[in-house]
This record gives C-alpha cells, sequence and structure tokens, in this order.
C-alpha cells in the first residue's frame, strides 16, 4: 500500500491550511505501513499538548475501574464528591434544584449539564483561594457550577472529564495521574506522557500556534495548556502531554481489542462496547448539529460512527474518533485492527475535524479498502 494520495494531501496542508508541520500514521494488525512526517517537522521537538485527546485516556481508566469493580456507570457522583448533591440547573429564564441524580454515565457521556467555560468564577475563586488548586478542589469548584440542563436529558460537549479525573481519585485511592501511570502509561511503555510540564524539556515541545484568521497565518503560543488550571492540576478533560509515538501505542492497543502488541490487556472488549454504545437519542443528537451530518453519535469521549446514510465515506461503521484543540486526532477501528493517528500543533484552523481530518481518514480506507 502506497496511500499516494494521502501522502500529497498531507503535504499540501501547510500550504493550504497554514500547518506548520505534522505526524501521521495508520497501523494494521500492530504493524505500521504508513507513516509521513510533512512540513516544519523537527525530530528534536518531539512533546505535544493533546488537549481533549486526553478523554479517551480518562475514558478507558474510568471503564478498567469499572473492571476492577471499584466503579460502576449507574454510581452517582456524589457517592465519591458530595458538593454534587447539591446541583442547580439554570436553563436562561429559571433557576431550580437539580431534580435528577448526576451519574458517572452522564459525565461520561457529556451528558452532565455542565458547559466548558474554563474563566467561570467558580474556577477563578478556586486559583484565587489556591495557586496549587488540586484535581478535587477544581471538581469542587465545577460542582458550584450551574447546570445548563437536567443530568441525562442532553448533551453539552463540557468540563464533564474533569470532574472524572477526581472520581478516579477516590475511586482508586490513587492521584489521577499515578493511577494512569500504573495501569496505562507504563505497561503499555508510554515513557514520554505525562501532566507535568515540568517533566518536559521546554526546547522539546513542538512549537505550539493558533491560526489567526483576520491575518491569515500562523502566529506561535507560548509553550502552556489554558486547560490547566494549577501547577498541580490533572485535568482529565485535556491536561495530558505525549508524543506521537506514545500515542500511537495507546490507539494501536484499542484498535486491537484492547490489547497491546506487548501482550498487557488495557481493556476488556466488552468495556470498549460500552465505550462506542450509542446513548443519545434523536432528540439529543439534534442538539448538535454536526454530529448528524457527520453520521456520528458521542460514546464515551468519542465519536463513533453509525450512520453513512448521511455522510459519504469509505470507513467502516463502528469506527470511532476523537480530536484535540490543537488538531491532533486518532481513528480506531476494532473490527479490522487498523489505527489512523495524525498529530499537528495548531488550534483554531477553520474546520479541520471536516476538511484534514475526515480527508485523511477517507484517503486512508480508500487504500486500505482497495
Amino acid at each position: 500500500m502506497k496511500f499516494e494520495k494521502l501522502r500529497v494531501f498531507l503535504e499540501s496542508l501547510q500550504q493550504d491550511y497554514s500547518i506548520p508541520s505534522c505526524e501521521c500514521r495508520i497501523i494494521k494488525n500492530n504493524e505500521v505501513i504508513f507513516d509521513c512526517k510533512e512540513g516544519d517537522y523537527d525530530e528534536n521537538k518531539k512533546f505535544y499538548f493533546i488537549y481533549s485527546m486526553t478523554k479517551i485516556i480518562t475514558a478507558v481508566s474510568a471503564m478498567k475501574l469499572v473492571e476492577q469493580g471499584k466503579l460502576s456507570l449507574c454510581d452517582n457522583v456524589e457517592k465519591y464528591l458530595p458538593q454534587f448533591s447539591e446541583l442547580t440547573v439554570n436553563n436562561g429564564e429559571k433557576i431550580w434544584k437539580a431534580k435528577n441524580k448526576l451519574t458517572v454515565e452522564n459525565l461520561l457521556s457529556m451528558q452532565g449539564g455542565f458547559d466548558y467555560n474554563i474563566n467561570s468564577e467558580q474556577i477563578k475563586n478556586a486559583i484565587k483561594n489556591n495557586p496549587n488548586a488540586s484535581t478535587q478542589e477544581i471538581a469542587v469548584a465545577i460542582s458550584k457550577m450551574p447546570l445548563l440542563f437536567e443530568p441525562g436529558e442532553n448533551f453539552s460537549y463540557s468540563l464533564c472529564y474533569d470532574i472524572l479525573g477526581a472520581i478516579i481519585e477516590k475511586a482508586s485511592g490513587m492521584r489521577f495521574g499515578e493511577y494512569l501511570k500504573k495501569e496505562i502509561f507504563e505497561p503499555l511503555e508510554m515513557k514520554d506522557t505525562t501532566f507535568d510540564i515540568n517533566d518536559v524539556p521546554t526546547e522539546k515541545i513542538v512549537p505550539h500556534y493558533r491560526y489567526n484568521n483576520d491575518k491569515g497565518c500562523a502566529e506561535e503560543l507560548p509553550k502552556s495548556n489554558v486547560f490547566v488550571f494549577s501547577p498541580v492540576y490533572e485535568s482529565g478533560g485535556a491536561g495530558i502531554i505525549s508524543t506521537f509515538d506514545d500515542y500511537c501505542k495507546f490507539v494501536s492497543a484499542i484498535s486491537s481489542g484492547g490489547v497491546s502488541e506487548n501482550g498487557y490487556v488495557l481493556l476488556e472488549k466488552e468495556s470498549i462496547d460500552e465505550i462506542t454504545k450509542i446513548r443519545m437519542n434523536d432528540k439529543i443528537l439534534s442538539t448538535y448539529f454536526r454530529y448528524p451530518a457527520w453520521g456520528c453519535h458521542y460514546g464515551f469521549s468519542v465519536r463513533v460512527l453509525f450512520d453513512k446514510t448521511k455522510c459519504e465515506t469509505p470507513a467502516p461503521i463502528g469506527c470511532f474518533e476523537l480530536t484535540g484543540a490543537a488538531g491532533s486526532y486518532a481513528v480506531f477501528d476494532v473490527e479490522n485492527n487498523i489505527s489512523i493517528v495524525y498529530f499537528q500543533h495548531i488550534k483554531d484552523v477553520v474546520d479541520v475535524p471536516e476538511f484534514v481530518h475526515h480527508k485523511i481518514r477517507d484517503l486512508a480506507y480508500e487504500e486500505l479498502l482497495k
């Protein structure tokens, strides 16, 4: 397989989309069958802020706790974090005490009712009171934010996974990052994956950019992550720093039915099925306009392809994907044991999921299905 169309497309990204550099890899049956690095790629700079690509790692860690009998999807969040027993809802017209209990499943499926306001007064006050606010302290601050709707009754991409990080700490009896290290990073030999920027030599971070739509060019950003609210905060939604090679190991293990190349059972196949299970009814799905257009629903941290009548793609039903704020992207295909991983490090490039990510996926499958 030569993947020439895909290679040409990746070569065009710097000129056509002002994406300074990128990496893309396709793995099938644990064998790398395509590997490409384009633009101003520098092999000496390998660390990325993976932002929301953190979420699938958080979801996997939650499902591991379910497998271990330490957590249940139907558990009420207040079992672990009592402050969540007093949630309020503000629909813009009135405020009331939430009638529905917030569950772990609600958080995993983004049906908790929260928003993604990282500059909320509640979070600001927590940091003001303690500049080294912990994962637990930030979760408590989020509990004070009014919900947009009753838990379980709608969908909102939000801070749900930041709350999950605190729950994982309570359920595991370990700091969130330590649990991930023990159960995921070390067994998969992900030696360059961490929450702590102090673990990463600054000079080895891939240049971090934002696309300026007014000027039509990329502008370099500080090498920092706005979703990390304090030096010790471990964000389950967007806090991990990793490398392309490390993340490929994680994606490949999931796409191999939960078993890594070195034989480690990262997750049981039944748990992967839970991650991809349809939990959005038609009413909820309609509130997030892009998903129906892409033939996707939202499972636990991932978009799952389930209806190809609304989109043209050679990708198979059941494959799932997620993206990060700086443009990283991964496709998991458990049925065919295929992984597609793409990393860039630039925010705010217009319509990257549709015109870059899905183009990469579709060009890959055009070749894979020959």
